[in-house]
């Protein structure tokens, strides 16, 4: 079992009782995931071991089991998240938690000169709302109740037609958090990829920035990469890239991308840009 799943099935079980016979799982899982990673430490820093013996040696242990916990759960995230950064992904996901309303802007690249402009979505996961707004065009999906309304430029009337029930909100994630580290997951699934953690800045502002590589298929040499950038205050993600890296070295913007959390977002299909003169007219035929 990967020592990330053992750490989390530990801290899963502790929430709800917890012995001598815990402490020792909790500190093995957390030695695991440190010692692929002291490896490449000098001798004199390996100390995990050290650590351990410190604290199950002390007589506050059975007292304060809780500590025992803590310090296995910040040795365990800090290696699982990678060195050199100061963000750890337990830190986005608690912050993504709080978040409702996600706006996300694509103002696309050098490979989507075409698109007509920023793409915008907006995403709200405590209503099950996400509103689409691509070369004039506005889509409203309300997933609670079930309805699609859309609007074009080019016509007079906002359409309303029925969302398919087989479609999930934002591809069945439960919020912000989770469709970020979806499409992380699924890369490093896919094409046995690695993320890259470490500091930098972004428009002048300290980030951690979080990259990852894929081999296109077919193509030697040729790869995609994507980034990003955490916000290292607020711990949330404020831009993204995915760039296309030919087989003669041309880097190619395929997308750029600003995350921004509104407070709310457009109450209804008019506040997008629909003009309120539109009548809606249900969709025979979507």
């Amino acid at each position: 079992m990967r020592s990330s799943k053992r750490i989390e099935d530990v801290i899963r079980s502790v929430r709800f009782k917890t012995s001598a016979a815990t402490d020792e799982r909790v500190m093995a899982a957390a030695e695991a995931a440190m010692e692929k990673q002291n490896e490449q430490l000098p001798v004199s820093v390996r100390k995990s071991g050290t650590i351990r013996r410190n604290i199950m040696k002390s007589k506050w242990t059975k007292l304060a089991t809780a500590a025992v916990i803590i310090a296995a759960i910040m040795l365990g995230i800090h290696i699982l998240t990678g060195s050199g950064t100061s963000i750890t992904l337990a830190q986005v996901r608690q912050a993504m938690q709080r978040i409702d309303w996600m706006q996300i802007i694509n103002k696309g690249g050098s490979e989507n000169k075409s698109q007509g402009g920023p793409q915008i979505d907006w995403f709200s996961f405590t209503s099950k709302v996400h509103i689409g707004l691509r070369k004039g065009i506005v889509e409203y999906n309300d997933f609670k109740t079930g309805k699609r309304l859309w609007w074009n430029p080019a016509g007079k009337y906002i359409y309303e037609s029925t969302i398919d029930q087989t479609k999930e909100f934002v591809n069945g994630a439960a919020g912000p958090f989770e469709m970020i580290d979806k499409t992380f997951r699924i890369i490093q699934a896919e094409h046995n990829s690695e993320i890259v953690k470490k500091p930098g800045t972004y428009q002048d502002q300290k980030v951690d920035v979080w990259t990852i590589i894929r081999d296109v298929k077919n193509l030697p040499g040729a790869t995609r990469t994507l980034t990003v950038y955490i916000d290292i205050v607020r711990k949330l993600p404020v831009a993204g890239t995915y760039d296309h890296t030919q087989q003669d070295g041309t880097i190619l913007r395929e997308s750029d991308i600003e995350f921004k959390y509104p407070e709310t977002g457009p109450a209804d299909i008019y506040e997008v840009g629909a003009p309120r003169s539109a009548q809606i007219k249900l969709e025979l035929n979507p």
